[in-house]
Protein backbone atom coordinates (compact mmCIF):
# COMPACT_ATOMS: atom_id res chain seq x y z
CA UNK A 1 0.00 0.00 0.00
CA UNK A 2 1.42 3.07 -0.83
CA UNK A 3 0.19 7.07 -0.07
CA UNK A 4 -1.06 8.67 -3.19
CA UNK A 5 -2.68 12.41 -2.41
CA UNK A 6 -2.53 13.96 1.00
CA UNK A 7 -5.17 17.27 1.43
CA UNK A 8 -4.81 19.74 3.07
CA UNK A 9 -7.74 22.27 4.37
CA UNK A 10 -7.24 25.97 6.04
CA UNK A 11 -10.97 26.26 7.99
CA UNK A 12 -11.56 29.35 9.66
CA UNK A 13 -13.56 29.25 12.71
CA UNK A 14 -15.33 32.10 15.18
CA UNK A 15 -12.35 32.18 17.22
CA UNK A 16 -9.87 30.21 16.04
CA UNK A 17 -8.68 28.65 12.83
CA UNK A 18 -8.22 25.06 12.15
CA UNK A 19 -5.69 23.23 9.56
CA UNK A 20 -7.15 19.49 8.65
CA UNK A 21 -5.71 17.01 6.68
CA UNK A 22 -6.39 13.63 4.85
CA UNK A 23 -4.35 11.06 3.64
CA UNK A 24 -5.45 8.43 0.83
CA UNK A 25 -3.82 5.32 -0.50
CA UNK A 26 -3.91 3.54 -3.48
CA UNK A 27 -5.94 0.94 -2.08
CA UNK A 28 -8.84 3.48 -0.86
CA UNK A 29 -7.80 3.77 2.50
CA UNK A 30 -8.13 6.78 3.91
CA UNK A 31 -7.14 8.90 7.33
CA UNK A 32 -7.56 12.35 8.47
CA UNK A 33 -5.86 14.33 11.06
CA UNK A 34 -5.52 18.38 12.13
CA UNK A 35 -2.17 20.09 12.81
CA UNK A 36 -3.72 22.92 14.31
CA UNK A 37 -1.54 25.47 16.57
CA UNK A 38 -4.22 28.54 16.70
CA UNK A 39 -1.42 31.60 17.02
CA UNK A 40 0.15 30.09 13.68
CA UNK A 41 -2.44 28.54 11.65
CA UNK A 42 -1.33 29.81 8.25
CA UNK A 43 1.93 28.54 8.44
CA UNK A 44 0.74 25.25 10.08
CA UNK A 45 -1.22 24.67 7.26
CA UNK A 46 1.92 25.75 4.93
CA UNK A 47 3.80 23.46 7.03
CA UNK A 48 1.19 20.49 6.72
CA UNK A 49 0.92 20.98 2.39
CA UNK A 50 4.86 20.55 2.38
CA UNK A 51 5.23 17.72 4.70
CA UNK A 52 2.27 16.04 3.29
CA UNK A 53 4.31 16.45 -0.04
CA UNK A 54 7.33 14.20 1.43
CA UNK A 55 5.34 11.33 2.36
CA UNK A 56 3.73 10.34 -1.20
CA UNK A 57 4.84 7.00 -2.31
CA UNK A 58 5.78 5.80 1.32
CA UNK A 59 3.75 2.80 2.91
CA UNK A 60 1.19 4.91 5.47
CA UNK A 61 0.96 1.50 7.60
CA UNK A 62 4.94 2.60 8.55
CA UNK A 63 3.82 5.20 11.19
CA UNK A 64 6.79 5.20 13.44
CA UNK A 65 9.52 5.76 10.23
CA UNK A 66 7.36 8.28 8.47
CA UNK A 67 7.46 10.21 11.65
CA UNK A 68 11.03 9.64 12.49
CA UNK A 69 11.84 10.68 8.73
CA UNK A 70 9.89 13.56 8.89
CA UNK A 71 11.28 15.02 12.01
CA UNK A 72 14.89 14.23 10.62
CA UNK A 73 13.81 15.92 7.40
CA UNK A 74 12.52 19.05 9.22
CA UNK A 75 15.27 19.46 11.77
CA UNK A 76 17.23 21.94 10.07
CA UNK A 77 13.94 24.25 10.42
CA UNK A 78 13.42 23.68 13.56
CA UNK A 79 11.99 20.19 15.62
CA UNK A 80 9.56 22.36 16.97
CA UNK A 81 6.64 24.98 16.59
CA UNK A 82 5.20 24.58 12.71
CA UNK A 83 7.41 21.64 12.29
CA UNK A 84 5.89 19.75 15.20
CA UNK A 85 2.51 20.61 14.16
CA UNK A 86 2.41 19.44 11.06
CA UNK A 87 4.11 16.48 11.74
CA UNK A 88 1.64 15.53 14.60
CA UNK A 89 -1.44 15.88 12.12
CA UNK A 90 0.66 13.11 9.42
CA UNK A 91 0.78 10.48 12.54
CA UNK A 92 -2.86 11.38 13.95
CA UNK A 93 -3.94 10.59 10.26
CA UNK A 94 -1.96 7.52 9.68
CA UNK A 95 -2.90 6.00 12.74
CA UNK A 96 -6.43 6.69 12.04
CA UNK A 97 -5.75 4.97 8.79
CA UNK A 98 -3.93 2.22 10.09
CA UNK A 99 -6.49 1.77 12.23
CA UNK A 100 -9.07 1.51 9.63
CA UNK A 101 -6.50 -1.09 8.07
CA UNK A 102 -6.31 -3.31 10.90
CA UNK A 103 -10.25 -3.03 11.70
CA UNK A 104 -9.68 -1.91 14.94
CA UNK A 105 -10.37 1.25 17.14
CA UNK A 106 -6.97 3.69 17.26
CA UNK A 107 -6.92 3.78 20.75
CA UNK A 108 -5.84 -0.05 20.15
CA UNK A 109 -2.97 1.43 18.64
CA UNK A 110 -1.82 3.56 21.25
CA UNK A 111 -1.93 0.94 24.25
CA UNK A 112 -5.17 -0.29 24.64
CA UNK A 113 -8.92 1.04 26.29
CA UNK A 114 -7.70 2.67 29.83
CA UNK A 115 -11.41 3.98 30.97
CA UNK A 116 -14.82 2.83 29.87
CA UNK A 117 -16.16 6.59 30.01
CA UNK A 118 -14.93 9.87 29.82
CA UNK A 119 -16.09 13.71 30.92
CA UNK A 120 -17.09 15.40 27.78
CA UNK A 121 -17.18 19.58 27.96
CA UNK A 122 -18.13 22.16 26.38
CA UNK A 123 -14.87 24.00 25.12
CA UNK A 124 -15.35 27.32 23.75
CA UNK A 125 -19.38 27.68 25.05
CA UNK A 126 -18.50 31.23 25.97
CA UNK A 127 -17.44 32.81 22.07
CA UNK A 128 -21.19 33.75 21.28
CA UNK A 129 -22.85 36.57 23.41
CA UNK A 130 -21.73 39.25 25.88
CA UNK A 131 -19.06 39.63 28.57
CA UNK A 132 -21.11 39.94 31.48
CA UNK A 133 -22.38 37.38 34.43
CA UNK A 134 -25.86 37.24 32.99
CA UNK A 135 -24.69 36.34 29.46
CA UNK A 136 -22.15 33.52 30.79
CA UNK A 137 -25.10 32.65 33.03
CA UNK A 138 -27.49 31.92 29.99
CA UNK A 139 -24.82 30.62 27.67
CA UNK A 140 -23.75 27.85 30.69
CA UNK A 141 -27.60 26.87 31.29
CA UNK A 142 -28.26 26.61 27.50
CA UNK A 143 -25.05 24.02 27.35
CA UNK A 144 -26.12 22.12 30.46
CA UNK A 145 -28.98 21.58 28.88
CA UNK A 146 -27.46 20.22 25.96
CA UNK A 147 -26.32 17.39 28.19
CA UNK A 148 -22.40 18.64 29.08
CA UNK A 149 -21.57 18.22 33.09
CA UNK A 150 -18.50 19.68 32.07
CA UNK A 151 -17.67 23.64 30.80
Amino acid sequence: MKITEVKVWFVQGVKYNWTLLKIFTDEGYTGVGESTNWPGSPIIYEATKHVGERIIGLDPMQNEFIWTKLYRDLNWVGPYGASLCAISGIDMALLDLKAKVLGVPCYELLGGKYRKDILLYANYWFINGGHNVADYTEQARKVKEAGFTGL
